[in-house]
């Protein structure tokens, strides 16, 4: 009697079993490209494939039994409600956490200008992206590329999904250029180039927003002047 009267509830949930994860993964995978849920879902699939088809054929009242025989409904009531919170927010929180505090995949990139100087770039993959496509924030600066200003930026935008391009300015620390010009005279064309490759990047998503104080302020404006395409408006 109870399987026949629940029959259409065992297809209606065999049919969420099958297509729930199947819609997660193709949704991680293909559209938000996020890894560590690609790795949540599978989990989730592993866990169903072991315990879902050892009781998919009970009856509800053999459910309810051995529901009612689990040493877990001994513990008192309080104690059940805390077990079952730290079950759904330890896992969530082991895996935020490790996509937020894990150290952001570093690569150095020497980008060449349209002059032919190279300029030094390091590339911050936000941490648990493992190069998918994110905003880009670039930053440009005569102080080095490593250091407070790594520090800083990576603190501020890599934990917000966001990759992070940081690089030295011509003719300081490790791009090329020489000294003997001016430190803003070629900003205005190394910046729309340095845009210019980032957008061609496969971890680009297309915009691409620009960060800094002082002097990574100040050559900002030589480029955001000249309009460069992926470049989101001042605000």
């Amino acid at each position: 009697g109870d399987n026949l009267r629940l029959k259409p509830v065992n297809i209606f949930g065999r049919i969420i079993n099958i297509f729930a994860p199947l819609i997660g993964i193709i949704w991680f995978l293909f559209i938000e490209v996020d890894l560590y849920s690609i790795a949540a879902v599978g989990i989730s699939i592993l866990t169903f494939l072991h315990y879902g088809f050892k009781t998919s054929s009970l009856s509800l009242s053999k459910l309810i039994e051995k529901y009612d025989k689990r040493r877990f409904r001994k513990f008192p009531k309080a104690i059940q409600i805390v077990f079952i919170f730290l079950l759904i927010a330890l896992p969530s929180t082991i895996l935020s956490l490790s996509a937020v505090y894990a150290p952001p995949e570093k690569n150095t990139y020497m980008i060449e200008m349209r002059d032919g100087v190279k300029l030094a770039t390091d590339v911050y993959f936000a941490p648990g992206s493992f190069g998918a496509p994110r905003p880009v924030v670039l930053i440009r600066t005569p102080y080095g590329k490593t250091g407070w200003a790594d520090d800083l930026a990576l603190q501020l935008y890599s934990t917000q999904d966001y990759h992070v391009a940081i690089q030295d300015l011509r003719g300081t620390y490790d791009s090329e250029g020489g000294t003997n010009f001016l430190l803003f005279t070629k900003s205005y064309l190394d910046g729309v180039d340095t845009i210019n490759w980032i957008l061609d990047r496969n971890w680009c998503n297309g915009k691409i927003a620009s960060a800094g104080p002082s002097a990574l302020c100040l050559n900002q404006y030589y480029y955001a002047g000249m309009a460069p395409d992926g470049l989101l408006p001042f605000r």
